[in-house]
């Protein structure tokens, strides 16, 4: 609102909010087969499953999807009980 541009005062804008689809990769210290990963919609809702790989026996995410969110569901299976 002013000429340092350092604040929006009061004018937010309205929806739909615009994001931008960044992509990445994240990698997790668990093997990729244990790891499910969904993009959500912004009521927790699964959109879309996301890649996971194989990174030297750690499981890679890849963001890149093609649903555009800023939330994403990452499930990893427990290791199986040793008897």
């Amino acid at each position: 609102t002013d000429s340092s541009r350092t604040s929006v005062s009061d004018r937010w804008g309205g929806a739909p909010a615009l994001i931008e689809v960044v992509p990445g990769t994240i990698d997790l210290p668990v093997t990729a087969d244990r790891v499910t990963v969904w993009a959500l919609d912004p009521r927790g809702e699964r959109l879309s499953q996301v890649t996971v790989s194989d990174a030297d026996g750690k499981a890679r995410i890849t963001l890149a999807s093609a649903e555009p969110t800023l939330w994403y569901e990452v499930r990893i299976a427990a290791l199986p009980q040793e008897n």
